[in-house]
This record gives structure tokens, sequence and C-alpha cells, in this order.
């Protein structure tokens, strides 16, 4: 992505090598040998000693107030390319997540609110798999895997789409009351839930107009 010209925000390990810049030494003072590449290592000393921030950010489905510490420096296993360093804690948090940025345009809050966007993701990926069946998904050929995938994630759109629609005052009218969910982003999940309990009671022979060959309530 680097080689394409394209700026990346993610998480690394906590222990990843990072390095400050090197000091302009003057011609007369240098010595003999390749230059030095890095300058000081931030050890965990040194990223202790650097000042915490505390702010809140609209994050993980709510504000949330989260400490950060952030700094330039220079990423090893990216040959020495300059990022931007963001150690970031959630309340519920016990450690520190390290998250670095390529873009040196960001500022450490956007820096974490970008990469909280991923999150989404995994709730997409745990509803297509468990929720709509694609890990029970099994066929004799591969092209049959791929219809039956296909018209899973079709039906994950269908609900997801109908999920953005939902408003707060129609909730109770399309899905079931969670009690431990009060006052939460509407899911796929929950309202394949809602349509569970209200086309259980019919059978798919009782809905086909066998005249017009439409599913008729």
């Amino acid at each position: 992505l680097l080689a394409r010209g394209i700026n990346v925000v993610g998480q690394v390990r906590w222990d990843t090598a990072l390095f400050g810049k090197v000091k302009p030494v003057p011609k007369t003072l240098r010595k003999k040998g390749r230059p030095k590449k890095y300058g000081k290592k931030f050890t965990a000393d040194v990223v202790q000693a650097l000042p915490i921030h505390q702010t809140v950010l609209d994050i993980y489905g709510g504000p949330k107030q989260v400490l950060y510490r952030s700094t330039r420096c220079l990423a090893r296993f990216l040959k020495g390319q300059e990022v931007i360093a963001v150690w970031c804690q959630l309340p519920e948090q016990k450690n520190w997540t390290l998250i670095l940025s390529t873009d040196l345009s960001l500022t450490p809050q956007r820096i974490i609110k970008l990469y909280a966007r991923r999150w989404k993701i995994e709730p997409m990926f745990n509803e297509i798999k468990h929720s709509y069946g694609v890990a029970q998904a099994w066929e004799q050929t591969s092209q049959n895997v791929h219809r039956w995938v296909s018209m899973l994630c079709v039906a994950y759109s269908l609900t997801r789409m109908l999920s953005l629609l939902v408003t707060p005052n129609e909730d109770k009218k399309l899905i079931p009351f969670i009690q431990w969910r009060p006052n939460k982003a509407i899911t796929a999940g929950m309202i394949r839930q809602g349509l569970q309990l209200f086309f259980r009671r019919y059978s798919f022979k009782s809905l086909w107009n066998q005249k017009s060959k439409k599913l008729m309530l």
C-alpha cells in the first residue's frame, strides 16, 4: 500500500521498534562509517514519560473517554518511515493499544476515530457466519456453494438495510424487546429475529400465490 502511495492507519504490537529522528551533525564533527539511521529508541520508560491527554470520542457505539499519548517517530519495520504513533486506552481496557498512521497530517483524535471504524467489520463477519449460516454452508459442488453463500449475503444485506431505516419510534413494531440492549443500535441480526417472530406462524405454501407467483401476506 505504501508503495502505491496509500496512507495506512493500523494497530501494531505494543513492543514494535520505534525510534526518534537522528539529530543533524555538522560535517566537521562527523565520524567515519555509515551515518546513523535511527535516533533514541522508544522504550517503555520513554513512552511512559510522554504526556497523557484525555478526551471524549464518539467511537464503538457511543461517547467514550479515551486516554492517549502521541508522538512522531520512525518505524523500523517500515524501513525507517516517519509515522505518528498513538498509544490509547479505553476505560474498560487494562493495557494500552498502539496505533500507527503514515498520514502525518492527522491528529491523534482523528487517528483513533479512523481506527475505531474497523470494528464495524467484525460484527458483520460474526453475523454472516453464525446468524445467517455461512459457517454451515455446504454443497457438493463449488458452484452451488457460491450460489448459497451469495443468497445468504443478499439476505444479510436486505436486513442490514432495514436496520438502517428503523427509527426509535418504530423499534417495538419491527424487532423483539431485548432487556439487556436498551437504546442500542439496531443490527441486522436483531431485524432477522424480528422477522422470524413475525413469519414463524406462516408456512411458505400459505403465503405463495400460485396465480400471481408472488408472496402474499
